[in-house]
């Protein structure tokens, strides 16, 4: 049964891993006009070559670029991030290598490796600056400091202070930014990749000097996706998964006050949530779910309320963010994938916008430049 078990949960982490579980940090666009989403795709076996495409969704019929690196075939396990006008497409699990995408340009600034021979499964890239971001990696205890300029890895912060148990390293994963302050969620397994999880943790990290400049414990396990409005950052955590269900309990969504670095507490009773953008103080939405079938359910910060799920997205799991302007999930459902848009001010779906056949969206991220 132990093997079976390990099995279960392996697929279960898996699926969180191989999907993009985080948000962009920067400034909506300057203009409706000027609004693109990079889309990272793949194939519903999650085995094959993933790809990457740009929607001009500022444009009357969405034009969509596919197909846009010209590095060869991208791995089985991305996740993407933007920052201005660049794009940064992390190959994880049993790659380790990071690709700066120019969307201006249409071309490969580089692709560097990060593993050093190692199996450290990176996770999250937040840019600081120009010259300096971070790079979390599951499977270390190191968080990369790392140059975004160069593709060259700068340093590293040990994080095993922070783990649970007898584990080496605390599972780093989602990250944001605000000011000059990173913050890392850590997932916390007590034992390894397959035991159980102590409560999360944020470790805040001060830029300016790469010390730890606190550490906030959460009330939930498993903490999966960040985002940020204004001086507040929502935690999306996918709770314990049930032994004899194989589904996901205890979960929810938290919420910092980032002036204070304080956690405010639970604003969301929600199972396996593992994705989240935050639109406004009193709008937010999240996707949830196990091995497939993602809801996405909006909710309300302030009032601690959540509504009914949008019955129009039949799985979730494929991301999503916002532009300032619209919401986007990636619709990873097999009858009609694609990128679905909704207005934030009414829940209402406004368009579904397909990517390359045979592909489906497992990614999202905002272009801020024009």
């Amino acid at each position: 049964m132990r093997s079976f078990f390990s099995c279960i949960v392996m697929v279960l982490f898996a699926f969180l891993s191989c999907v993009d579980n985080g948000n962009s940090v920067n400034p909506p666009p300057k203009s409706e006009s000027s609004r693109k989403i990079a889309v990272i795709t793949t194939v519903n076996d999650f085995t094959s070559p993933m790809n990457f495409q740009i929607i001009d969704v500022g444009s009357a019929d969405y034009t969509v670029s596919a197909n846009n690196l010209i590095t060869g075939p991208l791995h089985t396990d991305l996740a993407v991030r933007t920052y201005g006008k660049d794009i940064y497409i992390l190959e994880r699990y049993g790659k380790d290598n990071i690709i700066k995408y120019d969307s201006k340009e249409m071309a490969v600034d580089y692709s560097e490796p990060l593993g050093l021979g190692a199996s450290i499964n990176i996770q999250d890239i937040a840019v600081v600056s120009q010259t300096k971001a971070y790079i979390s990696c599951l499977n270390s205890k190191d968080l990369i400091v790392f140059n975004p300029n160069t593709g060259k890895r700068i340093s590293a912060i040990d994080l095993s202070d922070y783990s649970a148990g007898e584990a080496p390293h605390p599972y780093a994963g989602a990250l944001a930014v605000y000011g000059p302050y990173v913050y890392v969620a850590c997932q916390r397994f007590t034992t390894d990749f397959y035991g159980v999880q102590d409560y999360g943790q944020i470790v805040i990290i001060d830029s300016r000097t790469d010390e730890v400049e606190k550490v906030i414990t959460l009330e939930r396990k498993n903490p999966q996706s960040m985002d940020i409005f204004h001086n507040r950052l929502l935690v999306a955590s996918a709770g314990e998964m049930d032994s004899e269900t194989f589904a996901y309990v205890g979960g929810g969504v938290e919420m910092i006050d980032l002036t204070a670095n304080q956690n405010i507490g639970v604003i969301a009773d929600i199972d396996g949530a593992s994705r989240v953008a935050f639109v406004s103080l009193t709008k937010a939405y999240v996707s949830a779910g196990g091995f497939s079938d993602f809801e996405v359910f909006p909710i309300n910060p302030t009032a601690k309320t959540t509504g009914e799920s949008l019955g129009y997205i039949g799985d979730g799991m494929g991301g999503i963010v916002y532009d300032g302007f619209k919401v986007y999930v990636g619709d990873m459902s097999f009858t009609s994938p694609g990128v679905v848009v909704i207005n934030p001010a009414t829940n209402a779906f406004e368009e579904r916008i397909p990517v390359a056949s045979p592909m489906m969206p497992a990614g999202l991220g905002v272009i801020f430049g024009d």
